[in-house]
């Protein structure tokens, strides 16, 4: 049984408490974005503490995507960035992801965003977004013998297809899925017949957003993603079976 420490809880610290006052004067609209804060004199003046209290509280809040810093100008209120919502969850994610049912959940998770995104953007495609998707299209035949130079295609790819939704929130989410979920795309494009597996699932699926067709769209991108899905953990347990016999071998 864990037994718990002995040391007394101690007070916020004054930084933390000046940057919850700061915080809530931005998210209450007090400062709006571009505005400048006070500088480091006002505020310790305003707050009776000294300079080193007023860093740490600006950093407290650069960390929490509210300002942004530059040395010898006050702390300026940037605009809202789901980007630093995100980054605050990467080792919750990483350790998450250290089960495999986590990175089960993670990839359904992901099939679920992809799929409703593939349909909308079979509702709301234009020239431009086609336009795009040809291009890579392009490129990825191109680079069908360099899985490296496919892997970065293939996330442009999904990505165009993500930005079609005009969603920053949705632009931030899968490029934080993206990187969670690399191992996967490394493992599987790496494996012989992939890329071009993987174009052909991509022509499908630009051929449904081409004629706006939602159903066939969302389909399209369930079968890719549940195909890559099935083939990361068919080689991921080859790879378990192949330590075991080294293992059992080396004994």
């Amino acid at each position: 049984m864990t037994t718990l420490s002995e040391e007394p809880i101690r007070p916020r610290k004054l930084h933390e408490q000046v940057a919850e006052r700061l915080q809530a004067m931005i998210l209450e609209r007090q400062f709006l974005p571009g505005d400048k804060l006070p500088s480091e004199r006002e505020l310790q003046a305003t707050f009776g503490i000294g300079r080193p209290a007023v860093r740490e509280a600006l950093l407290l809040l650069e960390r929490s995507g509210l300002i942004a810093l530059r040395s010898g100008s006050p702390a300026t209120v940037v605009s809202a960035d789901p980007s630093a919502i995100i980054r605050e969850m990467d080792v919750a994610v990483a350790h998450f992801m250290a089960d495999p049912q986590g990175v089960r959940e993670l990839q359904f998770a992901r099939r679920m965003l992809e799929c409703n995104l593939a349909r909308e953007a079979a509702k709301t495609r234009d020239e431009a977004a086609l336009s795009r998707l040809r291009d890579l299209l392009e490129q990825s035949r191109e680079c069908l013998d360099n899985a490296e130079a496919f892997e970065a295609l293939d996330v442009d790819f999904h990505f165009a297809v993500v930005q079609m939704a005009k969603s920053r929130v949705f632009d931030v989410v899968f490029e934080a899925m993206n990187q969670w979920l690399i191992e996967q795309r490394t493992v599987v494009l790496s494996l012989p017949g992939q890329t071009d597996l993987a174009l052909n699932c991509h022509m499908a699926l630009y051929d449904a957003i081409a004629a706006q067709d939602p159903d066939a769209a969302e389909n399209a991108m369930r079968a890719h993603l549940e195909n890559v899905e099935n083939i990361f953990w068919a080689a991921k347990d080859r790879a378990s079976r192949r330590a075991k016999i080294v293992a059992g071998a080396k004994e």
